[in-house]
């Protein structure tokens, strides 16, 4: 594999923008796990370094053909990465807050808006069987049978980002759904 120095940097991104996939692998290979180590320094989490760095690299190819580097690659790279993190850092609070939220939301529907414990019972039943296959999936497995999301992500071999944002869009879906069926 050929070592990438800053003397070739317009090389690569020329060879990149004209859809040079190998030149891109290159570039991959030679800094995903460089990208990766950095990464976990800042939010120490395995699975979501990877998901952070591997979406750095799918934007790259994405966005290719917009790049316009005044730096080189591997700064380029590093910046975006530490940005990325940063984001996903503030993205995840903003997040726990969110959930929490709606949990609290969810016990409220128990103090009245149901007539009884049984009518909201079959309420979020009825709103957990519309949930879509994997979504409802993953949500019992987080919820019912008590799995980290950790676990789950490793269970159902898929990220744990994709876990969170399943999540995420399960709780949405029952609350919205629940506050439907109040009304």
């Amino acid at each position: 594999m050929k070592i990438l120095d800053s003397q070739s940097d317009s090389q690569w991104i020329k060879n990149i923008k004209e859809d040079d996939y190998t030149s891109y692998n290159q570039l991959f290979m030679y800094y995903y796990p460089k990208l990766c180590v950095f990464v976990n320094s800042i939010i120490n989490d395995r699975y979501d370094t990877e998901d952070i760095v591997q979406d750095l690299f799918v934007k790259l190819w994405t966005n290719r053909k917009e790049i316009d580097l005044q730096t080189n690659i591997s700064a380029y790279l590093f910046r975006t990465a530490k940005n990325k993190a940063i984001n996903f850092i503030r993205d995840e609070a903003n997040r726990k807050i969110l959930l929490e939220k709606i949990g609290t939301e969810d016990e409220s529907y128990l103090d009245g808006n149901f007539p009884d414990e049984d009518e909201y019972d079959e309420a979020l039943l009825d709103c957990i069987r519309q949930l879509p296959p994997r979504c409802k999936e993953i949500l019992l497995m987080h919820r019912v049978d008590g799995y980290k999301q950790k676990e789950i992500a490793e269970k159902l071999n898929i990220s744990l980002q994709t876990i969170k944002n399943q999540t995420g869009a399960a709780l949405r879906r029952l609350k919205n759904c629940l506050e439907l069926k109040k009304q």
